[in-house]
């Protein structure tokens, strides 16, 4: 589930930067960045916020606040901002004349993700648990009715001995090996 959960993640992370391309261009050209509502319903939505830059000079920072942290490098990782994990996804903006200077970061926290995945671990033992406690019951059980016919047998032949009445029989019941022990 950890795995596909973070595979979903990490390509959502990948269409927000395609999504947002158009806006970063639009921003670096005209040196103002136009409002993408839709791009901006997107980052709202999954508190992920999208940082485009140039050179070093941000010009667009818009959604979530972005944590600090350091220089990420370009594709996916996952870095710890204030004792919070995140991950993020950095590309560069391939345009004539920007020689892979535009970066565009795309970070989104983690922790409904590790939740998600906390709560789910948290009912998987509970499960285990209480599955545990039905095997102990059902063992239990199962070696309570197997040996009620050598209890029984027991409790006559303790009977016998203290009574020394050697004319007392054993009720027949029970598997083959404990009738033939009787009827001796």
């Amino acid at each position: 589930v950890d795995s596909s959960e973070r595979a979903a993640l990490d390509d959502r992370l990948e269409r927000s930067a395609e999504l947002s391309r158009p806006t970063a261009l639009a921003a670096i050209n005209d040196e103002s960045p136009p409002r993408d509502k839709r791009l901006d319903a997107v980052l709202a939505a999954t508190s992920t916020s999208l940082r485009l830059s140039l050179g070093g000079t941000v010009l667009l920072d818009t959604g979530a606040p972005t944590p600090a942290h350091p220089r990420l490098k370009r594709g996916l990782q996952t870095f710890t901002s204030r004792g919070q994990r995140y991950r993020a996804y950095v590309t560069t903006l391939h345009d004539k004349g920007l020689g892979g200077l535009a970066r565009l970061e795309i970070v989104t926290s983690l922790a409904s993700l590790e939740h998600r995945q906390a709560a789910l671990d948290r009912r998987l033992l509970a499960l285990g648990l209480v599955a545990l406690v039905a095997a102990a019951a059902g063992a239990w059980l199962a070696a309570d009715l197997v040996l009620l016919p050598l209890r029984r047998l027991r409790t006559v032949a303790s009977s016998v001995a203290e009574d020394e009445d050697l004319d007392r029989r054993v009720p027949p019941g029970g598997p083959t090996e404990l009738r033939s022990l009787a009827a001796a």
